[in-house]
C-alpha cells in the first residue's frame, strides 16, 4: 500500500436532497519495474469507475436521460429530479457511449421493399401514374 486519498462522488438523490459520498480510496504501487503504470487506485465494483465523479447507478440514470432527451430538455429533467447535470455534460455522455453493433441483413440479395407499389408520380415527366389494381379495390 502506498497512500490514501479522498474521492467525492455524487449519488442518486434521497428524498429530494442531493447525496454526496466521501470515499477514502487506497492507492497501490506496482512492484514490477517494467510495468507502464506505476500506481493503481482501488475501485469498488458497482459503485465507482476510474475518473468518474458520479456513482455507476447515477451514471446509468444520466445516460438514460441523455439518450431520451439530450441537451437542454435533459438538463431540465435532471434538475426536476434533483440531479446536477448540464446540457453539455449530457451531450458528452452520449458522445462517450460506444456505437451500437452493425446488424447484417438476413440475406444479402433480399430486397426489403420489393412488394410495395411503385410511386404514383413519375419523376421523369412529373405525370401521375396509375393506381395498382389491388389499391383500386381497397379505395372503392
Amino acid at each position: 500500500m502506498y497512500d490514501r486519498y479522498e474521492r467525492r462522488l455524487q449519488d442518486l438523490p434521497l428524498a429530494g436532497h442531493a447525496v454526496r459520498i466521501l470515499l477514502s480510496v487506497r492507492r497501490f504501487v506496482c512492484a514490477d519495474d517494467a510495468c507502464p503504470k506505476r500506481t493503481f487506485a482501488e475501485q469498488i465494483p458497482g459503485l465507482t469507475s476510474p475518473y468518474a465523479r458520479v456513482t455507476d447507478r447515477l451514471g446509468a440514470l444520466l445516460d438514460r436521460i441523455a439518450l431520451a432527451l439530450a441537451g437542454r430538455a435533459g438538463a431540465r429533467m435532471a434538475s426536476a429530479m434533483g440531479l446536477a447535470a448540464g446540457r453539455m455534460g449530457l451531450l458528452n455522455r452520449i458522445r462517450a457511449m460506444p456505437d451500437p453493433p452493425l446488424r447484417q441483413p438476413a440475406h444479402p440479395r433480399r430486397r426489403r421493399f420489393r412488394h410495395q407499389a411503385r410511386p404514383l408520380v413519375r419523376h421523369s415527366d412529373h405525370r401521375c401514374g396509375t393506381v395498382p389494381a389491388h389499391r383500386r379495390a381497397a379505395r372503392a
